[in-house]
């Protein structure tokens, strides 16, 4: 296990200037005042984290918070939102093209939504990935149709039934006969494109 402090001050080296920097400040956008620090999970968001995916219907299994980014109130500390991106597959299926990354756990406390938090948190996410050397296209996620358009604007893409990662088709079928049953319907995306400027 890697002590919370070592794993800052690596993330202070390796994320780029553009993504994380420990103790970083995002003011929300529209609201007054308001600002978020992101920095890397530690071994104490684990329970939290787990507890809010299960209240939230979310797969709480497998937590690894070296995975995560936490946004909390730069004022109280208090935890806001967090994500990962974790790995499907396994290196020994790699030539089968059975592996790659899942953006998962996505959530953002509802008093603290639509001031661009979950965006920012995504946007982190995919660019510390970047920096361990693989693709963002190997990047897919799976979510409700109806907030695929949030992934949209963040440079996702709807992909067929048939594209769903081989690693990912049990979670998909498992997910979709739930998802039915909720009046819903769930979809997988990947990572297409960085999102357009905004103007």
């Amino acid at each position: 296990m890697i002590p919370p402090a070592l794993l800052a001050l690596l993330w202070s080296f390796t994320a780029p200037s553009s993504a994380l920097a420990v103790g970083d400040l995002y003011k929300l956008r529209g609201v007054s005042g308001r600002e978020v620090r992101f920095r890397p999970g530690t071994e104490a968001d684990v329970r939290p984290i787990q507890v809010t995916m299960l209240s939230m219907k979310m797969n709480p299994l497998g937590i690894q918070h070296e995975r995560f980014i936490v946004a909390e109130d730069a004022s109280s500390g208090s935890r806001v939102g967090f994500g990962q991106i974790r790995p499907f597959g396994s290196p020994r299926t790699a030539s089968s093209g059975r592996t790659g990354f899942e953006l998962a756990s996505v959530w953002v406390d509802p008093e603290w939504r639509r001031g661009g938090v979950a965006s920012e948190l995504v946007q982190r996410l995919l660019s510390l990935h970047g920096t361990t050397g693989t693709r963002a296209t190997d990047v897919h996620l799976l979510t409700l149709a109806t907030t695929s358009s949030f992934y949209e604007r963040l440079g996702f893409a709807v992909v067929d039934r048939s594209s769903v990662p081989a690693t990912m088709q049990l979670e998909f079928a498992a997910g979709s006969v739930i998802t039915r049953a909720l009046n819903e319907q769930l979809v997988c995306m990947r990572y297409v494109a960085p999102p357009a400027p905004s103007q």
